[in-house]
């Protein structure tokens, strides 16, 4: 679980026979596939890439933004996976769609791609009102240790990045 928690938001990851290439020189259009519609995060840091390929010429052939949305990722990790010795596919997810194989919802996990690169961190934050008795994290630790059920928390979606913060501060850090 903390390696779910080391911050990051987005990775790219390619088929794990592929990365072994001693050096990458695509001869075919490149897909960086993303598992969000456009607009969403992923799609937004693919297009980054893939812009700054075109504009430094880092990429000599065309490559393409592919939305494979679905599943929570799920449908995007399915698609490369079924790329095994293609060169020309990679995918940007967010560390969460990990949590597709701690519940069981998909067979793949990060050890089954390698990854190439941690694009961005996301800091997670809790707050409290002013007048909270809750002032430090430590106070949050052990007020969560005492009594959980003590607490309201409010997250941006169930299994997200704050979800897991949350629920591992109740555990005490584990």
């Amino acid at each position: 679980m903390r390696w779910l928690l080391m911050g990051l938001l987005a990775v790219v990851f390619v088929p794990a026979k592929i990365a072994q290439a001693a050096a990458w020189k695509p001869n075919n259009p490149v897909e960086i596939v993303v598992p969000n519609a456009p607009g969403g995060g992923n799609d937004t840091v693919g297009r980054l890439l893939q812009r700054i390929w075109q504009e430094k010429k880092l990429v000599v052939t065309p490559s393409m933004v592919v939305n494979k949305t679905g599943g929570g990722g799920t449908v995007a990790l399915n698609y490369l996976a079924q790329k095994p010795n293609d060169p020309h596919a990679l995918v940007v997810v967010s560390i969460t769609q990990q949590l597709n194989y701690i519940t069981g919802a998909s067979p793949l996990r990060h050890r089954d791609f390698t990854p190439l690169t941690a694009m961005i961190g996301d800091y997670i934050g809790f707050a409290v009102r002013a007048d909270s008795p809750i002032m430090t994290g430590r106070d949050l630790i052990e007020r969560l240790k005492k009594d959980a059920s003590s607490l309201t928390a409010g997250v941006t979606a169930i299994g997200g990045n704050n979800h897991i913060a949350y629920v591992m501060a109740a555990r005490g850090g584990r």
